[in-house]
């Protein structure tokens, strides 16, 4: 008997039945939906495991959003899908949500992912449930993917943050999946480079570069130069944490020189920020990573010229200080951008950059 995508998901997260249903029952209470009991549950989630039955189109969604994997294309369909209410997508729609998901984005971006990732996902899953219907016009559809794409990779780098790299993968990968059918190069890019930092969260590096690399290479003709300074930036981080220091040294000067002056506007790229005091901060976080003396230099220099409202980012950055003078022995540095990072970390709930500060303080 083929072995069904809702198990091999499960099994992959070494998951048992018992806190399948757990995540299910969480799930549920975050978009009020009701749940058959404990005793139903676990007949109906073994017959969906061996087969059996398919689930209906809601204990689908939340099995997906529970799994952080995309089930709708890998069941059979249903007459239920041609009868279960939806909304009829239109442009208007489209446009009407776009202002929604930058309010999530900036709520995100102050260090409130454990607050916003319940609502990203209830978005996700309206536009995930209006695509599925695929009604309305071709350019609201591609819209709508787009702003799918969006959503899933912001609830990715969420995930990363929040010390979850394996569903964060699995996001990541659906954000390409809404990508692609968006037919939009910037998001097809960003969402792969998404499953390469969560391969560096895995412990994965050499993944992570392949992935990267090929990633850049691929979108650099296609996508605007702005973008193609966050390729090259992010191909930098992945080529540091292979221990690669000429590639990643090129990477960054190739994230400069195609960087755009500060008078060029990207409306279109949202989930885009990157200025020369991001690219710099990007470049001290890549060099740390190599050990290199000058990261201290760069992350000092632009220290003061990171906006407050990034309260993640200026975490991530007194971390990689902390770190740095660490590691080259400047104890009473170490121990100041130490206090501020744990400060700042505190402030945003990052368990990832908690990690770090954790090994800081154990060395």
């Amino acid at each position: 008997m083929e072995t069904s995508p809702i198990r091999m998901a499960r099994e992959r997260r070494g998951w048992s039945q018992s806190r399948l249903i757990g995540e299910l029952r969480r799930s549920a209470r975050l978009h009020g939906i009701s749940l058959m009991s404990d005793s139903s549950l676990r007949v109906a989630l073994s017959r969906w495991e061996n087969n059996r039955v398919s689930p209906s189109p809601e204990y689908e969604d939340l099995l997906g959003l529970a799994l952080g994997v995309s089930l709708s294309e890998t069941q059979p369909a249903r007459e239920a899908r041609s009868t279960r209410p939806t909304g009829r997508l239109s442009l208007a729609v489209v446009t009407a949500q776009a202002p929604v998901l930058e309010a999530l984005r900036r709520s995100d971006r102050l260090g409130c992912a454990s607050i916003t990732n319940p609502q990203l996902t209830a978005y996700a899953l309206t536009l995930r449930t209006l695509l599925r219907a695929r009604t309305g016009p071709l350019e609201a559809q591609l819209g709508a993917a787009a702003l799918l794409a969006d959503a899933e990779a912001l609830i990715g780098w969420q995930l990363l943050d929040l010390g979850q790299p394996t569903a964060a993968l699995a996001n990541y990968r659906r954000a390409e999946e809404s990508a692609l059918r968006s037919e939009d190069p910037h998001l097809i890019a960003h969402a792969r480079a998404g499953q390469a930092i969560a391969y560096l969260d895995l412990d994965r590096p050499g993944e992570a570069h392949q992935l990267m690399a090929s990633t850049r290479d691929q979108a650099i003709p296609k996508v605007t130069p702005l973008f193609q300074a966050w390729l090259h930036a992010a191909v930098a981080e992945t080529a540091a944490a292979t221990g690669s220091q000429q590639e990643c040294k090129d990477a960054l000067a190739a994230a400069d020189e195609a960087l755009p002056g500060s008078n060029d506007h990207y409306p279109e790229l949202p989930y885009v920020t990157l200025d020369r005091a991001h690219l710099q901060r990007w470049a001290g976080h890549s060099l740390s990573m190599l050990g290199d003396r000058q990261a201290v230099d760069i992350l000092d220099e632009v220290v003061d010229r990171m906006p407050a409202d990034f309260v993640r980012a200026r975490g991530a950055m007194h971390t990689d200080l902390a770190l740095c003078h660490s590691a080259l022995g400047n104890a009473a540095d170490a121990r100041r951008c130490g206090r501020i990072a744990t400060d700042l970390v505190r402030d945003s709930g990052s368990r990832r950059q908690s990690r770090r500060l954790m090994a800081l303080q154990a060395a």
